[in-house]
């Protein structure tokens, strides 16, 4: 895997918690904002996949490795909370924020 590199900002958005799914590593709210960051920063990916603690970013064949980055604490309490509401929890105590990481 190769370490990060590029500074970018991820803007977690009202839209992407209203349409992100909970407990689904590929389109959780924080997915859909890394997936947005990464086009607008024309760093091209076939898939975007977030844990706990990091986030992967596969790249477009025959691309190389892997992008690997740890989230910072706040995206990682955001997660836990996303995921505790299920699909149908009410998300408005959730509040958008935004966080920067290097990829």
């Amino acid at each position: 895997m190769k370490t990060t590199k590029t500074k970018i900002k991820i803007e977690v958005t009202p839209r992407d918690i209203k349409k992100g799914e909970c407990n689904d590593p590929y389109n959780c709210a924080i997915a859909l904002a890394l997936k947005r960051s990464l086009r607008k920063e024309h760093i091209s990916f076939r898939n975007v996949f977030v844990e706990s603690g990091h986030a992967t970013v596969h790249p477009r064949r025959p691309a190389g490795d892997n992008l690997w980055f740890p989230l910072p604490k706040r995206a990682r309490n955001f997660i836990f909370e996303f995921d505790d509401l299920g699909d149908f929890g009410d998300r408005s105590e959730l509040k958008p924020f935004s966080f920067e990481v290097r990829v």
